[in-house]
């Protein structure tokens, strides 16, 4: 290759990268439309709907806790699931969704659990 090929690819190179780069911005997207003024939430509270992308390297084999085998699994799953009780900072159990830790019958066969609502009773 000759030393005026070369100069020419390299003028021609510089010309189209300052060519893109002059090029006419995308326009933003519009903002998403606010919830409060629609009658929605108020500040500071959940909105029910809406979409969450979650990008990961590898796809999720399963979407059940319990047959969960890989992070990507356990990932998704601590964003979708809500557990009865948690361990807290300390080590300690603290109620998430249940009303207060569960309580154990005398002979250790049931365990009683309520939930925040109110309305159901677990037990096992």
């Amino acid at each position: 290759m000759t030393l005026q090929r070369i100069w020419a690819s390299l003028i021609l190179m510089a010309v189209l990268v300052l060519v893109s780069a002059c090029a006419a911005p995308v326009a933003p997207a519009a903002p998403a439309a606010d919830p409060v003024a629609e009658g929605g939430a108020a500040p500071g509270e959940p909105v029910r709907g809406g979409t969450v992308i979650v990008g990961s390297p590898q796809e999720p084999g399963v979407l059940s806790p319990l047959l969960a085998s890989s992070s990507i699994e356990d990932a998704i799953n601590s964003l979708t699931i809500e557990g009865l009780v948690q361990i807290d900072d300390k080590g300690e159990y603290v109620p998430v969704l249940a009303e207060a830790l569960p309580t154990v019958s005398e002979d250790g066969l049931l365990a009683h659990l309520s939930t925040q609502a109110g309305t159901q009773v677990l037990q096992w």
